[in-house]
């Protein structure tokens, strides 16, 4: 389906617009606006086939939907606000891009990487040590993907036609440089598709790698032919998936206000009014 470079820019506005009414007013009610209205955005790409910008828009959306999953008040933390003015600018400026150069939209088929395009595919498995991971870029490479594998230190040119993907070896960095590294390779990379491999199952890890850039995590002593799978499901779906999103907040009234913006738009949630009662929350809310 086509898009007009002025419904493109029009719909983005409106994303800016709900964040300048936060910046103005920056309460729970108008943060949840604002995750409406990424979530629009977003769904409104994929309906597109926008995939390079649905990129961009999805992964500022699931930063913004972690903030839901955390002890918070409004206004947001500076470090937070700038963080998220920053993506939500550098989502502006993709648009503005995408709009001017519109004879390059794409008709629907929003699939980020597909199999039948996997040869144009770099994969890149950054940690310190490949021999544990020799057999993943094997498999991958028999789906066409170049596979190569650098340590954290390397650099790493950013010249690929098609947006890559990276595997990150958790394990082998400190986690007080989670952060840091994983910012940096988002910011070098903001159209790659970054996934964090060898992630405890601790909530605290999940969040820092979720909020630093990541797009998913898989956890630790995940076999290879699971991760293989989990990467093909992902580039090989049409349609995203429906959120689950874990509402963690002691006021019940701003709690289920967040639950019934979130159902408005077909966004699973449950809701933990206890802080101390969050993982086994989030347990919960995966099984089901």
């Amino acid at each position: 389906m086509l898009c007009s470079p002025e419904a493109l820019l029009q719909k983005n506005k409106t994303l800016t617009d709900t964040w300048q009414r936060y910046l103005a007013t920056p309460n729970v009610e108008n943060f949840v606006e604002l995750a409406i209205s990424i979530n629009s955005f977003t769904e409104f790409l994929i309906d597109k086939g926008i995939a390079a910008l649905h990129h961009a828009s999805h992964q500022l959306e699931q930063v913004t939907l972690a903030q839901f999953a955390q002890d918070v008040t409004h206004p947001l933390p500076q470090a937070d606000q700038d963080d998220l003015n920053a993506r939500i600018n550098e989502l502006a400026r993709l648009t503005a891009a995408r709009a001017h150069n519109s004879l390059e939209t794409l008709t629907r088929d929003p699939v980020v990487i597909a199999p039948q395009s996997m040869r144009s595919v770099q994969a890149w498995l950054i940690g310190e040590d490949p021999d544990p991971w020799a057999d993943l870029l094997l498999q991958l490479g028999y789906f066409g993907m170049t596979t190569e594998f650098s340590t954290w230190d390397q650099p790493m040119a950013d010249n690929a036609d098609t947006p890559p993907l990276l595997l990150l070896d958790m394990s082998s960095l400190p986690e007080a440089e989670w952060h840091e590294r994983i910012q940096a390779l988002r910011q070098q990379f903001a159209m790659g598709q970054l996934i964090c491999l060898e992630v405890e199952s601790d909530f605290g890890q999940l969040q820092q790698a979720l909020k630093s850039g990541s797009d998913s995590c898989l956890l630790k002593g995940r076999p290879t032919h699971a991760i293989v799978e989990h990467i093909m499901e992902l580039n090989e779906r049409h349609d995203q998936e429906a959120y689950r999103v874990l509402i963690v907040e002691d006021s019940k009234t701003a709690s289920h206000l967040i639950h019934r913006s979130l159902a408005e738009i077909q966004i699973e949630s449950h809701i933990v009014n206890d802080p101390r009662e969050t993982l086994n929350g989030l347990s919960s809310s995966i099984r089901t």
